[in-house]
Order: C-alpha cells, then structure tokens, then sequence
C-alpha cells in the first residue's frame, strides 16, 4: 500500500491478515461451495510495523513486529495495537545511526444481519518516524505502521457493496474486494475521501482492507529542524511530524439489491406504506394503503419525479405495484389528497421512500 521495498514481515493481502491471524487458507479457489458456506468462512484483523534498511551495509535491533488474530462477526469492535523502536546502525561507520518508532492502533468491527455480512469497519491511527544522525545515511533506514483487516465471505443474494476510505493527507488507505468475475477498489493516498460500489451477484468474495504510515521523509525535515532556529525549527519539526503521523477509516456497507435505503418518511406515511424492497424478479415495488386509506379521495404515484399512477378513493389493505428502472436507485413519492374527519376541506399529504438499484448499468 505504501511503497514497500525489501527485508519485508508484514501484512499484505487479504489471505496474509488472515494466515497472520492463525487462519491458514489455500485461496478463494479452495473455499466450500456456497450452499455449505457460513456467511463468513473467514475473517482476520491485525496491526504491524516493519522497518526497511540497506541491510547489505546495515543492521537493525528490530526489524518489525505484528499483532494480529481471527475477527468475529457479531458486531463488537475489536482493538489491538504495535509499538516497535529500532536502531539501524552502519556496519562501516559507528556514526552512521538511524533511530525508528512507529505506534499504531487498530479498530475492526464487523456485522452480519440475516445470514448475510451486512458491515465491515477498520479505523485507526499511527505515526512512524526516522531520526538519521548523518545525511545522507548508508543506511537509508525508514519504517512504516500498518493496520490491515481481511474477509472472505459468501452471499446468498446479489448485494451492492459500497466502500467508502477517508483519511488525513498523510495516510495511504485502500479497500478492494471481489472474486474472480466481480472485483472493486477504492484508495486514496495523499488524504481526503474516495467512494466505489459494486453490485456482487450471490457467491463468494473476498475483502481486504488496509492503510498505513511511512516515516520516509521525516528525516530530511528532522535535519532541517537541527539546522534552524525560532519558527523556521518549530515549522520543520512539525512537518517531520506529520509526514507519518495520521487517521484512517475504511467503512463497507452490504445491502442487498432493491433493498431500501431508508425509512419512509412524510406526513402521508400512515396512510401509505411503501414495500421494504423491489421484487428484482417482477422490477416492481408494492406499496399498500392502510386502514385510514378510507380518508384517501387520491392518490398520485411518483417514480424518480414523474407521474406513473393515479388512484381515486383506494380501500384498505389494496396494494399497487409500481414498475421500477432496474439499473438505478429509485424515488418513489406518492402525493395523497386527505380528507380527515373535522376537516373543512381536503388536504394534501406525502410519503417518500427510495430503493437500491436491482441491477448495474
């Protein structure tokens, strides 16, 4: 994720969190087929540091450390965290030293809700810094903090996956998942926020999760820092410290094709309900008047803005069923003309409900 080069122990994929986390697997390839398949076969969370150095010339008291084991999926956070100092040391010139630290904390949640993984959240933050004592090193000593979470999981429905990374301009985050005919990805690597979706027929996937911090280049701020007084020294020590210093979050929300995005809303909502989903089978979506539809004198149907059906003095208990655009999320908003009792005449009331798409364009 952020440029690793050789003398490497660390997390990288999906499959490496999860070995790390004592779960061996032999790929996606090898998993059970889906109607034997729980909804997560699979799923690790771990943090790590990892120092890289010319260890041709050079050595190390410490070359990185790991922290990392199964996550559960029912929703409760998990926490773990690294520290690891080290001291990379010319073998050529006792004077040629390198100090390295990184500290980095890592949170993963995951959800599964009706059989299906409904939610996946890793955040965290870390800081990863290098004080060379000669410039230029031998050594060319840096060292990086990682958090880094894997799922492999089977879904019994076709599903939109919406993956949203966020971080500060100092922080290398990535999200990417999928199988062999479905695959996503969403990163950023110099701060702010990046959003992918994908809509994954019912099957087996994978996700994997990561971001991280690197001190390369703090030591050149470090050395100007040294060299400068009053504000210029203030100003080079506090750019050392943000060049591997920050915050992450990755948050993937599943949901399932059709479903709704939310609750209805309006004023006419008791005397409306909108179905909970589109039928992907028929492309249709149910809405079904309530027992105070005998207020009702009509009802006007909406989808995406325009009028599609007109219902004078329903009954209750009737239900009309709304032909839906398949490959885009939908607006239904149905406009009620009511006379309730008391009334000296009628009023207008609505209700609004939107839907996930049932296919991609």
């Amino acid at each position: 994720m952020i440029g690793l080069r050789a003398h490497r122990t660390r997390l990288r994929t999906a499959v490496a969190v999860l070995a790390v986390a004592g779960l061996p697997l032999a790929g996606l390839t090898a998993l059970a087929p889906a109607a034997q398949a729980a909804p997560v076969e699979n799923a690790g969370f771990g943090v790590g540091t990892d120092v890289d150095y010319n260890d041709a010339e050079c050595t190390a008291t410490n070359g990185g450390d790991g922290n990392g084991d199964e996550q559960p999926a029912n929703g409760v956070p998990v926490t773990r965290t690294q520290s690891t100092t080290s001291t990379v040391t010319s073998t050529g010139d006792a004077a040629d030293v390198t100090n390295l630290t990184a500290n980095v904390t890592g949170r993963m949640r995951m959800v599964v809700t009706d059989g299906n993984l409904s939610e996946v959240e890793l955040s965290g933050s870390g800081r990863a810094t290098a004080t060379p004592q000669k410039n230029p090193s031998e050594c060319d000593a840096e060292i990086e903090a990682e958090i880094e979470g894997g799922v492999e999981f089977t879904l019994t429905r076709p599903t939109w996956v919406v993956a949203t990374v966020s971080g500060n301009k100092q922080t290398a985050v990535g999200v990417q998942g999928g199988n062999q005919k479905s695959f996503m990805v969403a990163a950023i690597g110099a701060g702010g926020q990046s959003t992918a979706s994908q809509l994954f027929p019912a099957g087996q996937y994978y996700l994997s999760l990561d971001f991280g911090w690197s001190s390369d280049g703090s030591g050149f701020y470090l050395k100007q820092a040294a060299a400068a007084r009053g504000a210029a020294r203030a100003e080079a020590l506090a750019a050392a410290k943000a060049m591997g210093e920050g915050t992450g979050r990755v948050h993937v929300e599943l949901r399932a094709a059709g479903s709704a995005t939310g609750k209805a809303f309006g004023s006419g909502k008791k005397y409306l309900k909108p179905g909970d989903a589109v039928s992907c089978a028929t492309g249709k979506v149910a809405a079904t008047f309530t027992k105070k539809a005998k207020q009702v004198e009509k009802a006007t149907f909406l989808v995406n803005g325009k009028k599609r059906k007109t219902v004078k003095n329903p009954k209750k208990g009737r239900t009309v069923l709304l032909p839906l655009p398949a490959t885009r999320s939908n607006t239904v908003k149905v406009k009620l003309v009511v006379d309730p009792p008391g009334r000296r005449g009628a009023v207008t009331k609505t209700v609004t409900r939107s839907y996930r798409g049932c296919g991609q364009a």
